[in-house]
C-alpha cells in the first residue's frame, strides 16, 4: 500500500490527536490526585475547609 502525500498528513493528524488526548487523560489523573493529596494534607494542618 503506496501513502500519499494527503494520506500520510491525515494518518499522521490523527496519531497526533490520538497522544493529545492520552496525555491530557493522564495529565489529569495526576492533577485529581495531586490536588486530592494535598487538600488531604492542608485538612491536617488547618482543619476543615468552611463552606
Amino acid at each position: 500500500m503506496q501513502l500519499t502525500d494527503n494520506t500520510l498528513l491525515f494518518y499522521g493528524g490523527l496519531l497526533v490527536a490520538a497522544l493529545s488526548i492520552a496525555v491530557m487523560i493522564i495529565l489529569l489523573i495526576g492533577f485529581h490526585v495531586k490536588r486530592k493529596k494535598l487538600e488531604s494534607k492542608l485538612s491536617d494542618e488547618y482543619g476543615k475547609k468552611e463552606k
